[in-house]
């Protein structure tokens, strides 16, 4: 962060200190509520991925982000309720072409404006990345949702 702001550095220690307190307090949060609106935390500026974008313009990987976007999309997929709109039309294009680019490139309609999915051709390595942990959690019983307290290898595609 400080490589992409350097006037924030006389702010660091509140930023450290307020990010430990909400992650503690985080702790308390359900899955439901974690996983609601799914396309909107999905979206290429968004939580995640604008952290994956930031990350890779200073050269850091970001292995667990990239996990979580695919916590993010396979709990779409299985385990809400029917009553997230957002869980829903993630299934319904998932289910098209059983594709998580699709999921992830998106452009249609998003609250009166085009969504602002990844590139598919700017962004294949990441989505390839993404999907290859979707595939490895599609079995409930995978060692694969174990992976990140497992030694840390860099995740070739599925």
């Amino acid at each position: 962060m400080l490589a992409h702001n350097p006037a924030l550095k006389t702010h660091i220690d509140t930023f450290v200190e307020r990010f430990l307190k909400r992650c503690e307090e985080s702790f308390k949060d359900t899955c439901v509520r974690v996983g609601r609106d799914p396309r909107r935390k999905l979206q290429r500026k968004e939580r995640i991925l604008g952290n994956i974008e930031l990350a890779a313009r200073h050269g850091i990987a970001t292995p667990m982000l990239e996990f979580g976007t695919a916590l993010g999309i396979v709990y779409a997929l299985r385990y809400s309720g029917s009553e997230d709109k957002e869980c829903l039309w993630i299934r319904d294009v998932y289910a098209r072409r059983r594709s998580v680019a699709d999921v992830l490139t998106d452009a249609s309609d998003y609250q009166g404006r085009a969504y602002a999915g990844l590139d598919a051709l700017a962004d294949q390595a990441l989505i390839a990345r993404i999907a290859g942990h979707v595939e490895r959690l599609r079995d409930p019983a995978s060692p694969h949702w174990n992976w990140p307290l497992a030694k840390q290898t860099v995740l070739e595609p599925a």
